[in-house]
């Protein structure tokens, strides 16, 4: 570290230097005798030594503060805070490698266990020096998927270890595993490969396929041995862990699905889902908690996490199946959109935005790191994690209840929204609802939330950037993540999600108790890994083949912001 001078500010301790006036033991009665001119001189030595103790003490003071930006800014590149002291609410694990998303197949366990190692790897390597701060290999899931497989097959040990209630793995299925496998299977610690060794099959039919594993395995050169392994079943024990540790820890977690009413009344007085038949008695009645005047509801379910990244729960969840994610840093001060307050960090495996081809019918968001440990502004973030299909995200071009339709083509309006980085300009998706055409515009109006978690949202719709044909177009009551597949942004205006420092989800503890409670068999896991330095290529050995290493290690991007305006540090 940074040896720093005896002096704080400008006080000194002096006992290494003869005193200027007076003595070593202080007594000044002995102070040397030399007529006025020698009293001017050592009152001269005295004014100058003071200037010079204060010249080194702002020297010293600018030294450290640059030092302690330096390593700021590396604490920031590591994802971590001190978790001691002021920052003992919140904790990051630092080097954290980007999520990979896992599409269509139920990998994410494999997707958990190998994000671990990626993090665990980083974190030795660049202790070592075998890495650089920002650089990171990223491993195969396609490979370990496939050596999970073929080891559960193996032999009736491997087999009992892998049969787990609604997992396939011990039947030569991907579709659902266990990240405790890393453990319970042995000899795991020489079957871990590079990502570069064969491509991820983003749908179901090739979970055991890896062309060129066999041959990759016999010359790996990445080892590792785990130790230990520790299983949590509480929040506090797991804010314990990456307090101390620092380490990344798998999460295997029941996911519900929940339900959401809106009432049989006004513009939903004529829905066909409100009566079983014409005389006869409500489908659905309202939730007495809910106060909607009326006593027939229509019932509608929604995933358990929003397009703000946040897992949410309610009163009126149902299990639907599991889900294994990373756990990364906590942060108790955060506060989700739905009011819950504190929580953990958690790197998931899904796709940001509306979903690919096939998939299910509700659009998803994340954010940075950064921005769950509020290290960043929101308009920082929008620069990083613009999660432009979030209709919360999109620029109202009607500020109150007097605009007109006149500020949506209004270039100054155009010119905000782009600072903002935000989506001005909508198109219709779902010609059921809307027009959909390249000459009909949608401009938010204004975002209402209502009822039971819905919301109710309204636009100018103009067509040919013509004002005059404005009107007034309002959709119905609807769950938010619904919105998006009937208005979205025109492509132009749609801001990608920074693939190296998006995709992580806030769990708030209330989840976490609430949902485990309920539902039980959920937990967290962490690993005691122990790597062999031959498995970097700065410290390659004899006899094995470190190629595919080179083709897999990447540069991690990280913005730094000079403070809330979405400007980063030249």
């Amino acid at each position: 570290g940074h040896k720093t001078s005896h002096c704080l500010l400008l006080i000194c301790d002096m006992s290494e230097y003869q005193p200027v006036y007076g003595s070593v033991n202080g007594d000044s009665s002995k102070m040397k005798q030399g007529g006025a001119k020698h009293a001017i001189l050592v009152a001269f030595n005295v004014i100058a030594l003071s200037a010079i103790v204060v010249l080194l003490a702002v020297v010293l003071v600018k030294v450290n503060k640059t030092e302690n930006d330096v390593a700021s800014m590396q604490q920031q590149q590591q994802g971590g805070q001190s978790g001691t002291g002021v920052d003992d609410f919140r904790v990051a694990v630092p080097y954290v490698t980007p999520r990979e998303t896992q599409d269509f197949r139920g990998t994410c366990w494999d997707f958990a266990t190998v994000g671990m190692l990626e993090t665990s790897y980083r974190q030795f390597g660049i202790k070592q020096g075998f890495l650089k701060p920002d650089e990171y290999v990223k491993f195969n899931e396609q490979a370990y998927g496939a050596v999970v497989v073929a080891e559960c097959k193996k032999n009736a040990a491997n087999q009992k270890v892998c049969k787990t209630p609604g997992d396939n793995v011990w039947n030569g299925s991907t579709e659902g595993g266990e990240i405790p496998l890393l453990y319970l299977l042995p000899g795991m610690g020489r079957k871990l490969v590079p990502a570069s060794v064969c491509p991820y099959f983003p749908k179901d039919g090739h979970d055991a396929t890896c062309p060129g594993l066999v041959h990759a395995l016999a010359t790996n050169p990445v080892s590792f041995e785990i130790k230990g392994m520790q299983t949590f079943y509480t929040v506090p024990t797991i804010k314990q862990y990456l307090r101390e540790k620092r380490q990344v820890l798998g999460i295997s977690t029941a996911v519900p699905t929940l339900t959401y009413y809106y009432p049989c009344s006004g513009e939903h007085a004529a829905d066909p889902l409100c009566r079983r038949g014409q005389d006869e008695p409500c489908a659905v009645a309202c939730p007495l908690k809910q106060n909607f005047a009326t006593e027939c509801c229509v019932a509608v379910t929604a995933p358990s996490y929003n397009m703000e990244g946040d897992w949410v729960w309610n009163e009126h969840m149902q299990v639907e199946g599991g889900h294994a994610m990373n756990i990364v840093g906590f942060n108790d001060e955060y506060v989700s959109a739905n009011g819950d307050v504190g929580g953990f960090l958690i790197k998931n495996s899904w796709w940001d935005g509306i979903e690919p081809a096939l998939g299910p019918r509700h659009a998803r968001g994340s954010h940075s790191i950064q921005y769950l440990m509020q290290e960043i502004s929101f308009w920082d973030e929008s620069t990083i994690c613009p999660n432009s299909y979030n209709p919360r995200n999109w620029y109202p071009c009607a500020a109150d209840a007097t605009s007109k339709p006149a500020e949506c083509v209004d270039p100054l309006t155009a010119e905000y929204a782009k600072l903002s980085n935000k989506p001005l300009t909508l198109q219709c998706a779902d010609a059921t609802h809307c027009t959909v055409g390249a000459d009909m515009a949608y401009y938010t109006k204004n975002f209402t939330l209502t009822g039971d978690n819905m919301v109710k949202m309204c636009f100018w719709e103009i067509s040919n950037s013509t004002v005059a044909t404005a009107r007034d177009f309002c959709l119905p009551t609807m769950l938010e993540s619904l919105v998006p597949y009937i208005v979205q942004p025109v492509a132009a205006e749609v801001l990608e999600n920074d693939p190296d420092q998006c995709g992580f989800y806030f769990m708030s503890y209330e989840f976490v108790r609430r949902v485990w409670g309920r539902f039980h068999d959920s937990f967290a896991t962490a690993f005691d890994v122990e790597w062999s330095s031959q498995s970097f290529v700065a410290a390659a050995a004899a006899g094995y083949n470190y190629t595919y290493l080179h083709k897999s290690t990447f540069r991690q991007k990280h913005n730094t912001f000079s403070g809330p305006f979405a400007y980063e540090q030249p």
